[in-house]
């Protein structure tokens, strides 16, 4: 008896979290489609409102879903082996050409730059943040994370504390090294310029573990919510977990 590839618990732990995460991107694919949908709709009420956070909500989510992606297709041809870099595996073929949704349309260090922009004008401004950016910008976490066994972890609101956690402490280190620098002395452009590691660094954290993770994870659940009566149920169930777990 020869055991299949995937028999391997290393190969499912590669896997599982890449096959969550393709569900959890398809849920947020058609939220964003809704989205702007509604927002062409007020726009053409000339009401520009929601712009400001379409734009910052698509710009991070196209740099966090590309990479997202893109690492995903890599592992997946690595689990292959040596049969992954064969052209007759055909994922080469599809890693090459998701490759370049890095750079097209905005190159991802520009996109979540844009992302990074809108959250901190969000900080300055409390009442124009959507309601997840202000769950997290807004909520100091707290000292302890109130996890005592493997059955908390599966618990989404336990997960996102976590999530909540992190992106928090990350925008508010940026936010005050930038108002540092702008304090002592330097240009706008040049306190934004010196601050771009750090900022780069709050959006992508935010973008994953809170704003668009929210959004990921919200839309994710009501899907799973809505499948409970297949037989795929259970599976969906344990790769959602899988998902959360693995971006932590």
């Amino acid at each position: 008896y020869e055991p299949k590839v995937l028999d391997y618990v290393t190969q499912q732990n590669k896997l599982f979290p890449h096959i969550a995460g393709a569900y959890a991107l398809a849920c947020t694919g058609r939220y964003m489609i809704d989205f702007g949908k509604r927002a062409t709709e007020r726009i053409k009420l000339e009401d520009l409102s929601v712009l400001a956070e379409f734009h910052g909500i698509s710009s991070g989510l196209k740099a966090f879903c590309t990479e997202m992606s893109v690492s995903g297709i890599e592992e997946c041809r690595r689990a292959c082996g040596g049969h992954g870099y064969s052209s007759a595996c055909g994922i080469g073929h599809i890693y090459n050409n998701w490759l370049a949704s890095c750079t097209y349309e905005g190159e991802n260090t520009v996109m979540y730059l844009q992302s990074a922009r809108y959250l901190l004008r969000c900080v300055k401004n409390p009442k124009s943040a959507p309601l997840g950016v202000s769950a997290v910008l807004h909520n100091p976490p707290g000292k302890h994370w109130d996890v005592k066994n493997m059955q908390d972890l599966e618990k989404t609101n336990t997960v996102l504390e976590a999530y909540r956690a992190r992106a928090y402490k990350k925008v508010a280190i940026a936010d005050k090294y930038l108002r540092e620098l702008q304090s002592g002395g330097d240009t706008s452009y040049d306190a934004w310029n010196k601050s771009g590691i750090k900022l780069v660094d709050c959006a992508k954290r935010l973008e994953i573990v809170s704003h668009e993770q929210l959004c990921l994870d919200i839309n994710y659940e009501v899907t799973l919510q809505q499948e409970a009566f297949t037989m795929w149920s259970e599976v969906l169930l344990y790769t959602s977990i899988k998902f959360k777990l693995n971006l932590l």
